[in-house]
């Protein structure tokens, strides 16, 4: 084998393990990846059908795998959730946040019972509705 293909496929496994162990990195890329490899090879096999040029398919394959997995569009976990649009449907007004009063309770024992501090949150104000 070429001393220059040795030193491309050594960087290639270089690159794909810094991929690898990137977290953020979506799962499409990855099968986007693969299969350019897997077509790169099967293409590279076609034109004379030596190793070099099957080895050469592959590295090309799985580069334009990952860049067209990682361009192509969003999935839709990553879209906004779309809001119903209705030309009929009216406009409400805001609604005021609630005014709440929180009271602490110490510890206390009542009997064989161990009561733990805690709040207590009590609704002064309910919310009300307000125009804009």
């Amino acid at each position: 084998m070429n001393k220059k293909l040795l030193v491309l496929m050594i960087h290639l496994l270089a690159y794909s393990m810094t991929l690898i162990s990137c977290s953020n990195v979506p799962p499409k890329v990855y099968i986007g990846g693969v299969l350019g490899a897997g077509i790169g090879t099967a293409l590279g096999h076609q034109v004379d059908g030596t190793d070099q040029s099957r080895i050469i398919g592959a590295i090309v394959g799985a580069g334009l795998g990952t860049l067209i997995a990682s361009t192509a569009g969003k999935s839709s976990a990553e879209r906004p959730p779309l809001k119903p649009t209705n030309s009929n449907e009216e406009e409400f007004p805001q609604l005021s946040s609630p005014r709440l009063r929180s009271i602490w309770i110490p510890d206390k024992i009542e009997g064989n019972k161990y009561i733990k501090g805690h709040q207590i949150y009590i609704i002064e104000d309910p919310g009300t509705w307000k125009k804009e």
